[in-house]
């Protein structure tokens, strides 16, 4: 695989200035101080058991609370995005080009995953999986369990199509800032060896390389252990603070067909971890990175590591596994199709390379489960972008959209033109191509006639759809075979909160 990077998109030089002012306290209103709570309970010292069942009871209940007020904010701003900026409660403000908006509430910062510069090619989808990677970075840098390091509250709020990250508001400005960059690489910082010998453990166990990296003038040289815009802040609390890890992890080669690919097109944790060699995270910045050939080309074969030998390997355990619980369309549930992505994941592939998984299976069922788990995939992104569409705030609007959507997929095709033409033009032609590859189908899939709703499980599919939606459709809707209406569904706000109350 070719790394050299000629003709690929690099990524770009981020203008983040000022955005770690932003996110740090404001001494005029505030609002309540969760990280100092959060903080001062993960490094209370307890003298017998009982205290320690107190004390993780009473993070237990301080992270509930963090969510459920950032779920109560959250969704405000959410059900304010098309309202003027002088009609709106919780006011956005100025911050970094790729983090999307930012606001200020109660103690609880919030950024807005959105494409508003065209960083993704104007598309928010892509916007949203990139600032994920952030909330999930941020978790793999907890594991490694490096004592010193610090970390704010952090909650994914999903509603209607949006995706808002929400963090503790933490007690740092531009004058903390001692490890990374801010803006761009035009500074870089590494003036504390303290926090310099920690990310350096935590990289070590995450398999990530050191990054050799000059200024932008090529006047000073540093070594980092990570990405360059990746933050360290001693706080004004004498903690160390880490921020901005959205890509801690190394891009895979990007497409220069793909708008902004490098943001969210990341290798897995697990891949980089298990691999023979160390990996740069800014292998395909522009950031002045020393030897950036030979990362370059340790991340080609990375890839070739993936692509010849976990997924076919993966391949074969999934069909052993799939056979040994003798599952059929019939009897499949979500339980099932959580354990094929938990187990993908823990093996470092992406859900994006399933469309190179279904060539290695030679099992039909295993194959139609797989290609049932893509469909859901690109279903539940194209519904969610309809719903970033809509401008109304009332959730009326919101529910007719998705029974209308659950009534094109699920319809008989020979009672539905408009059904069979979904599945064949749209589902195939537009929406499999756009995340995945086209090598994933067969001959008879090429077909333009051929419908690719026979090859996926149409009643697991339902379930599995309402799932990764966060909605639920009554039962008996699929008991009567009727049309689904507004009043047969429930929307849900996802809120995605891990508990993390064991770090530090």
């Amino acid at each position: 695989m070719d790394a050299s990077g000629a003709g690929y998109e690099d990524i770009e030089d981020t203008n983040k200035s000022n955005e770690e002012t932003s996110r740090g306290i404001e001494y005029e209103n505030p609002g309540r101080d969760w990280n100092g709570e959060y903080q001062d309970l993960l490094d209370k010292k307890t003298k017998s058991t009982k205290q320690e069942v107190e004390r993780i009871q009473k993070l237990k209940f301080l992270v509930e609370e963090f969510t459920e007020r950032a779920k109560e904010i959250g969704l405000i701003i959410i059900q304010e995005l098309n309202k003027k900026k002088e009609e709106k409660t919780v006011m956005p403000m100025f911050g970094g080009y790729a983090g999307g908006e930012k606001f200020k509430k109660d103690g609880i910062f919030f950024k807005f995953a959105r494409d508003n510069h065209g960083l993704y090619g104007n598309d928010d989808f892509k916007a949203m999986k990139a600032g994920t990677h952030e909330f999930r970075s941020l978790l793999k840098i907890m594991d490694c369990r490096v004592s010193g390091l610090h970390f704010p509250l952090v909650v994914i709020i999903d509603y209607r199509g949006w995706r808002l990250i929400a963090e503790s508001v933490l007690p740092i400005s531009e004058d903390t800032l001692v490890y990374g960059s801010s803006d761009g690489g035009k500074t870089i910082h590494n003036n504390f060896p303290e926090m310099s010998s920690r990310m350096e453990k935590a990289a070590k166990v995450m398999n990530i390389a050191p990054n050799v990296v000059w200024d932008r003038l090529r006047v000073n040289k540093f070594t980092l252990f990570g990405p360059v815009d990746c933050e360290g802040h001693l706080g004004t609390d004498g903690r160390l603070y880490v921020i901005d890890t959205a890509r801690v992890f190394p891009p895979e080669i990007p497409d220069p067909n793909n708008k902004g690919c490098a943001y969210y097109r990341l290798l897995r944790p697990e891949l980089v971890k298990t691999f023979h060699s160390s990996l740069c995270s800014d292998a395909f910045s522009k950031f002045n990175v020393e030897n950036l050939a030979e990362e370059r080309t340790k991340i080609a074969k990375a890839m070739d590591f993936l692509y010849k030998q976990l997924i076919p390997e993966f391949s074969v355990l999934i069909q052993e596994w799939f056979e040994r619980q003798s599952l059929t369309g019939e009897n499949l549930t979500n339980e099932d199709f959580s354990y094929l992505v938990t187990e993908a994941h823990r093996k470092g592939i992406n859900i994006r390379h399933f469309s190179v998984l279904v060539n290695f299976l030679e099992n039909y069922e295993v194959r139609k489960f797989v290609m049932t788990e893509i469909v859901a995939r690109i279903l539940k992104n194209l519904i969610r972008s309809h719903m970033r569409r809509i401008q109304s705030p009332e959730a009326a609007t919101f529910k007719n959209l998705v029974a209308t959507y659950f009534n094109l997929i699920f319809a008989p095709t020979s009672k539905s033109s408009n059904s069979d033409e979904f599945w064949k033009i749209h589902v195939k032609k537009k929406e499999l191509l756009r995340d995945f590859s086209e090598y994933m189908f067969t001959r008879e899939e090429k077909n333009p006639d051929f419908s690719f709703r026979r090859q996926i499980f149409a009643a697991p599919l339902f379930d599995r759809l309402q799932k990764l939606l966060g909605i639920e459709i009554e039962p008996s809707v699929r008991s009567k075979k009727c049309r689904i209406s507004s009043e047969n569904l429930i929307i849900i706000s996802s809120v995605v909160a891990d508990d993390i109350t064991h770090i530090n």
